[in-house]
C-alpha cells in the first residue's frame, strides 16, 4: 500500500452505513457491500422478521471472522412510529380531494379503505387535524373519528407503500419511547451480537434511560443511539447527545415535523456539537434517493451528501437505496466516489479551536496535541490504543485527513469504531506495560502497511490500557 503523505491516496474516512432489506438479502449480496466499501450495516426491524435480520447478522459475523475484519451492526428499533398495513399490490396513488377510511384490521388495503394494526393512531388524532404519510409527501385532514374508523380527506396527493410512516406532528409525550412491539423485539435479541441499538423518535433524556434500564441486565451490552427526529429532541439536544453513545439525524421525518428550510441548520448544529462531546453521528433519510429508481444520482443529491461531509458527519447512511432500491451497489459506489473527493477538498482545521474551546481535560489536550504533531509533521498515520474506544474518538472529532489506527483487545469496540470518521481498528493483544505497549504498536502499524520502515508516527493511549475513557499517553516514535 502506498504510504506517501498525498491527501489523494488516502483511504476514505467518512463512514459509509447501508440498510438491508430484500434488494440485499442474499449472503452474496451482503458480501458485494462489503466489498463495495460498506463500514456499518443497519437491520430495520420496522421491516422483515427477526428471522430475516438474525441471517444477515450472521453473514456478516461469519465474514469478519473469516476474514478477521470488522463491521458494526446497528439493529434500528421500530419505536413509536405509526405505519399504515399491507396495500394490495404493494403501493396505490391517493389522488388529491380523495376521500380516505383508515381503519382497525390486519388485512390489506386498497381504495378508499387503508388498514393500520395500531390502535394507539385513533386516540391520537382528531377532527381538523393533518397528518402525513410517506415522510410528509402525502398530506391527509381528518373529518372524522368513531369507532376506529378515520374518515379524512386528501389536501396533497401522491404515492404510498404498504407499511409507510405515519406523522403526526408534536406526538404527545405522554407516548411511550418503548411499544410493546420494542419491547418484544428486545427480548428476542437480547442474545444477538449487535454493536448499537438505535432508537427511534427520541423526545428526551428520559428515552435513553428508559432504554438503558430496560437492557442494562441483557447478556450482551448494546451502545444506544438516538435517532433525532422529533421536534422536542431539538430542545434538549446537547443533553441528549451527551446521554447517547451516538446520534443519527434521521431527517426524513424530522423534516416533516419542523420547518424544513431550517433542516439544514439543525443538521450542522447537531453534528458539531456530537463532535464536541466524542459521539459519533450520522446523516440519514433520502441522500441518495432517486437511486432506489435510477442508476445515478441526481445532482442536488450530490450536492446533499458532499455538504453532510463537509458539515463533519461521521458517517452517511443508505436506506431504501440499499434496502429495497433497484440499484444497491451503485449507490454504495456512489456515495464511496463522492465522499472520496469532498475529503480531499474539506478544511475541518478552523473546527479544531471551537471544539477545544469547552474541552480542556487532560485527555482533550492530548487528543489535540497528537492531531497537531501530525499535521506539523506531515505524518502518514495517528495510532492509538484504546480500551473503550474513547482515545480513537477524541482524535477522530478533529477529523485529521490521514488515518488514525485504532489498536484493542476488545472485539466489540474495535466494531463500533468502524462507525467513527477516519478510523481503521485493528486487534491487537493486551499490553500491560507501556514500552510493551508502545512496542506492539509500532510492530503492528508495519504490519498493517500504514506505515513503513523510518516513517515517524504519534501514538496516543491510556495507561493502563484496562482503564477506560481517558487518554495521558503521547509520544512521537520513528519505525
Amino acid at each position: 500500500m502506498n504510504t506517501t503523505t498525498s491527501i489523494k491516496n488516502q483511504p476514505r474516512k467518512t463512514k459509509i452505513i447501508a440498510t438491508i432489506g430484500p434488494s440485499v438479502a442474499n449472503p452474496e449480496k451482503i458480501v458485494k457491500l462489503i466489498q463495495e466499501g460498506v463500514d456499518v450495516f443497519r437491520l430495520n426491524f420496522s421491516h422483515g422478521s427477526l428471522d430475516e435480520h438474525y441471517s444477515a447478522l450472521q453473514t456478516i459475523r461469519k465474514y469478519d471472522f473469516e476474514k478477521q475484519e470488522f463491521h458494526a451492526v446497528i439493529g434500528d428499533l421500530p419505536g413509536p412510529k405509526l405505519r399504515i398495513g399491507e396495500i394490495q399490490g404493494g403501493e396505490i396513488e391517493l389522488p388529491d380531494e380523495a376521500i380516505i377510511y383508515i381503519i382497525l384490521s390486519t388485512h390489506p388495503g386498497s381504495l378508499p379503505i387503508m388498514t393500520v394494526d395500531n390502535v394507539e393512531l385513533f386516540a391520537l388524532l382528531k377532527p381538523g387535524d393533518i397528518f402525513f404519510i410517506n415522510d410528509g409527501l402525502v398530506r391527509l385532514r381528518v373529518i372524522s373519528n368513531e369507532n376506529h374508523t378515520i374518515l379524512s380527506k386528501v389536501e396533497k396527493g401522491g404515492v404510498i407503500s404498504s407499511r409507510k410512516g405515519i406523522n403526526i406532528p408534536y406526538l404527545p409525550d405522554s407516548f411511550p419511547s418503548l411499544t410493546v412491539r420494542d419491547l418484544q423485539i428486545l427480548e428476542a435479541i437480547k442474545d444477538w451480537d449487535l454493536d448499537f441499538l438505535a432508537l427511534s423518535f427520541v423526545r428526551g433524556v428520559k428515552d435513553i434511560v428508559a432504554l438503558r434500564n430496560k437492557i442494562a441486565s441483557f447478556p450482551k451490552s448494546f451502545s444506544v443511539i438516538a435517532k433525532i427526529e422529533k421536534p422536542q429532541a431539538l430542545n434538549e439536544i446537547e443533553e441528549i447527545i451527551e446521554a447517547s453513545d451516538g446520534i443519527m439525524i434521521a431527517r426524513g421525518d424530522l423534516g416533516v415535523e419542523i420547518p424544513v428550510e431550517s433542516v439544514p441548520f439543525w443538521q450542522k448544529k447537531i453534528i458539531f456539537e456530537s463532535r464536541c462531546k466524542c459521539k459519533p453521528v450520522i446523516v440519514a433519510t433520502q441522500l441518495l434517493d432517486s437511486m432506489i429508481r435510477n442508476p445515478i444520482p441526481t445532482r442536488a443529491e450530490v450536492s446533499d451528501v458532499a455538504g453532510a461531509i463537509y458539515d463533519g458527519t461521521d458517517a452517511i447512511m443508505l436506506s431504501g437505496e440499499t434496502a429495497m432500491g433497484g440499484f444497491p451497489m451503485e449507490s454504495v459506489q456512489t456515495a464511496n466516489k463522492i465522499a472520496q473527493f469532498t475529503e480531499n477538498h474539506a478544511d475541518f482545521v478552523p473546527d479544531v479551536q471551537k471544539i477545544m474551546t469547552n474541552n480542556t481535560d487532560l485527555s482533550s489536550a492530548i487528543s489535540f496535541g497528537a492531531w497537531e504533531i501530525a499535521r506539523n509533521l506531515k505524518l502518514p498515520v495517528i495510532v492509538t490504543s484504546t480500551y473503550s474506544g474513547s482515545t480513537a474518538r477524541r482524535i477522530s472529532r478533529f477529523r485529521p485527513n490521514i488515518p488514525i489506527l485504532a489498536f484493542s483487545p476488545k472485539y466489540q469496540i474495535l466494531r463500533q469504531l468502524k462507525l467513527s470518521f477516519g478510523v481503521i481498528p485493528f486487534s491487537m493483544n493486551l499490553c500491560t506495560e507501556p514500552i510493551e505497549l508502545i512496542e506492539e504498536m509500532k510492530k503492528l502499524t508495519l504490519d498493517s502497511g500504514f506505515g513503513k520502515k523510518g516513517d515517524k508516527i504519534v501514538i496516543t493511549a491510556g495507561v493502563p490500557l484496562q482503564k477506560s475513557g481517558f487518554t495521558n499517553l503521547l509520544q512521537v516514535e520513528e519505525l
